[in-house]
């Protein structure tokens, strides 16, 4: 059998701990082809974070315990490749290179065509890592 040349799916994880938003979002985002896990709570999300591995963490910034933002350090210190967005509904003034690399930004709601461009620049971004490694 020949190997597929279809990359496989970007793998997000997803953490909103407004069910509805969750919810939606994530339906909408598995008909794009995304392999998405969804979480209410940051601690949710890192106990995913120890049984697989993510191209992306996409997080609400306030969240019940811990924020998004030391979510991200936490999940940054496991897999420093991972790539981090964190989602407001106000402008975050956090200095994002001093959580990580590949941190960004975006303020809800997301606008599709900024989200397209973002996913567009992770999967180039995946493709030059899998190079790179094989």
């Amino acid at each position: 059998m020949l190997p597929s040349r279809h990359p496989p799916p970007i793998a997000v994880l997803f953490v909103e701990d407004n069910e509805d938003i969750r919810f939606t979002t994530r339906a909408l985002w598995d008909e794009t082809g995304l392999d998405v896990v969804a979480c209410a709570s940051a601690e949710e999300a890192l106990a995913e974070t120890d049984t697989r591995s993510f191209d992306m963490i996409i997080t609400d910034i306030s969240l019940p315990g811990l924020s998004g933002v030391e979510l991200a350090r936490l999940a940054l210190e496991r897999a420093p490749d991972t790539w981090v967005v964190f989602c407001s509904g106000y402008v975050f003034d956090c200095d994002l290179k001093s959580v990580g690399a590949n941190v960004r930004s975006l303020q809800k709601p997301i606008e599709p065509e900024v989200f397209d461009a973002l996913l567009a620049e992770l999967r180039h971004s995946v493709a030059q890592r899998a190079m790179q490694a094989g």
